[in-house]
């Protein structure tokens, strides 16, 4: 009998989600502790229970989630995730896993199909022996330098724009100037243009001679038609002498080598499309000689749909 009761006992996760995931309760709960300000810009009487879990699944014996939909005063889509932890000994890094799980809610929101991200709200619900909560609630102090992650979190990412790039501004980037004028101009401008400024840089920047290499070839496969290939190594053996072994050896023979093997799939396409025509050809001359379509069909292996096309 004991047991039996034993087995009805609710756990930690149970009791937990018996309060939570009930309306009422869950707006009593948040009307209570919910940051004044906060609770000021949602409207409770909109807030729904969701489904899903986002604690990582070995995890899920020491923590519990519940998650509310709700709307903000100006109607915009929100959410508030309540995590209960149930070990007796807090989590050092509860702050990160609370950012961790409120983002998956985020991602979560926008493979819904929405265009912007939602405020989630994270709620930490504390039960351990350790009295009060010890650590921070604030995810930066878990790093090792809060106030670096501080300064690089609460603001835009740097951002490198090659597009917008002046010459006189690229020109002093010293060795990164060589890759970011090709990415800038690779598309706007012909080679020929291209080749004189790239040139400068070459002499002028120190890149490593692989550097200069994967640059030219970049060049060549994306801002060249074939004829004009040989012409501009070339003129560029003759700009940057030395690189002259660099550009007339190794580029020219990986040219060559691509060339060739572009040749052989290209012959063998070829092949394949003669041997096509010659089956087709059979095909229609034993049809043309009274044998049905079946038996022509399982002579040559072609399908129905090819044989019931409108000749050439």
């Amino acid at each position: 009998m004991d047991n039996e009761k034993g087995h009805n006992r609710p756990g930690h996760d149970g009791l937990f989600k018996l309060f939570l995931r009930e309306p009422d309760t869950a707006r009593d709960f948040l009307a209570v502790h919910l940051p004044a300000d906060i609770r000021a810009q949602v409207r409770l009487d909109t807030l729904k229970l969701e489904p899903g879990s986002f604690v990582d699944q070995k995890l899920r014996e020491l923590y519990s989630d519940v998650l509310y939909s709700v709307e903000t005063a100006e109607g915009h889509a929100g959410y508030i995730y309540c995590l209960v932890e149930h070990q007796s000994t807090a989590d050092r890094m509860m702050a990160w896993r609370m950012m961790r799980y409120s983002m998956a809610v985020m991602d979560a929101h926008l493979k819904k199909g929405n265009g912007t991200l939602p405020v989630v709200v994270p709620l930490l619900f504390y039960q351990g022996t350790v009295r009060p909560y010890p650590y921070s609630t604030d995810w930066m102090d878990c790093f090792d330098v809060p106030a670096l992650a501080r300064e690089v979190y609460s603001r835009p990412w740097p951002l490198v724009d090659v597009s917008v790039m002046e010459d006189c501004d690229l020109q002093s980037h010293r060795r990164m100037a060589l890759l970011e004028l090709v990415q800038r101009d690779i598309w706007h401008r012909d080679a020929a243009s291209l080749l004189r400024d790239v040139v400068q840089l070459i002499r002028l920047a120190g890149n490593t001679r692989e550097q200069v290499e994967a640059v030219l070839c970049y060049i060549i496969y994306n801002g060249m038609t074939s004829e004009s290939i040989t012409p501009f190594l070339y003129e560029l053996a003759g700009e940057i002498p030395e690189y002259k072994e660099l550009i007339m050896g190794t580029i020219a023979q990986q040219l060559k080598e691509e060339g060739i093997q572009q040749g052989i799939q290209q012959e063998r396409q070829a092949s394949l499309e003669r041997e096509q025509k010659t089956l087709l050809e059979t095909a229609y001359a034993l049809l043309d000689n009274g044998v049905s379509l079946e038996v022509v069909i399982k002579s040559t292996g072609l399908s129905r749909e090819t044989l019931e096309q409108p000749r050439h």
